[in-house]
């Protein structure tokens, strides 16, 4: 889709995390490939839209935003594009430092509250909210802008496809 695969960032048996760059333009992004078994899985990438689609819409600062999205069932190639996020999450954030100010850690809980009510009031429950799914970032003067990321195991309302099933494990755990 225009963008080179630079390396591998993370990943989980469903779909694999790259930092690339578009050929053209040069901006970096995070490609999410599924995994080329799970490409021809049509509930799977069902899936795997939804979540692309339902981040796309949501536009919440406080979300990753999404930019484009790969389907090539015959190359088995099935991925979304996305803004890279350069900083840590806030497990690694955590272990380095596993108490924070109280004034800081309400700074991160108000800015994840923000990109929680943007999800709920599309129809969407996370179901994944913990320290390694809240990116800080820097944005502007803000070192530490908090991006939710990794929607794999989202609830989408009215859509009773597309929850978890039994004993599949989904969701990306990057750089782990």
């Amino acid at each position: 889709g225009g963008y080179r695969l630079e390396r591998r960032l993370g990943g989980s048996a469903a779909a694999q995390v790259y930092l690339g760059r578009h050929e053209r333009l040069g901006r970096a992004a995070a490609a999410e490939l599924a995994s080329a078994h799970l490409a021809l899985d049509e509930e799977m990438m069902s899936r795997f839209f939804c979540e692309a689609r339902a981040v796309a819409e949501l536009g919440s600062e406080h979300l990753v935003e999404v930019y484009d999205f790969v389907f090539e069932p015959r190359k088995e190639r099935v991925a979304y594009v996305m803004e890279y996020l350069a900083g840590d999450d806030l497990r690694r954030t955590l272990d380095r430092s596993p108490r924070l100010p109280p004034a800081r850690a309400a700074r991160i809980a108000a800015q994840l509250c923000d990109a929680l009510a943007a999800v709920h009031a599309y129809g969407v429950v996370h179901r994944d909210v913990r320290p390694g799914n809240l990116m800080l970032v820097r944005r502007g003067g803000d070192p530490e802008f908090v991006k939710l990321i990794d929607f794999g195991v989202a609830q989408f309302a009215g859509q009773v496809k597309h929850r978890t099933a039994a004993g599949v494990a989904l969701g990306n755990q990057i750089g782990r």
